[in-house]
């Protein structure tokens, strides 16, 4: 969650202060750094001023979207077991709002490693993410890091 220090932190979209009860605080939860929503990642703003902002109304939709499809405590997608061990916790993220792109459906999908590893599916979903990660419509390094980690389960 982004750190807020009231009458100091400022909005980001007006650029004035937050005081007590008057904003909504993000954790970073934009891995895109191509997204418009990018400006909302670890950032706060008024309520006030995210009622009159559709960017910031695109920004409260995808977080609820993410919360609802991380559960807590974690389950795997493939087995609905929990998981339990934070070293076995494998998390996909948050690839995309267009329903038509081939990664959609993985949205924010989880794993235990075993199940990864053992998937029909896990090699086409990581050339999915190298398709998208090499399409220009990604920014920063999260897919890179995410395929470094995905190629590491498979070829364990």
């Amino acid at each position: 969650m982004a750190l807020v220090i009231l009458g100091k932190t400022e909005c980001k979209i007006c650029g004035q202060p937050v005081n007590k009860g008057d904003f909504y605080g993000f954790p970073p939860f934009v891995g895109n750094t191509l997204d418009p929503l990018i400006i909302f990642n670890d950032s706060v703003f008024h309520k006030e001023c995210a009622k009159n902002n559709q960017l910031a109304q695109n920004a409260l939709k995808r977080y609820e979207l993410i919360e609802s499809l991380n559960t807590i405590p974690p389950r795997c997608s493939l087995t609905e077991e929990l998981i339990t061990n934070p070293d076995d916790y494998l998390n996909l993220g948050f690839f995309t709002e267009d329903e038509s792109h081939a990664l959609h459906p993985y949205n924010c999908m989880v794993f235990h490693r075993k199940n990864f590893k053992t998937w029909e599916k896990n090699r086409w979903i990581i050339s999915e993410i190298e398709k998208l990660d090499q399409s220009g419509q990604w920014g920063g390094d999260g897919l890179k890091r995410l395929l470094r980690q995905l190629k590491n389960v498979v070829d364990s």
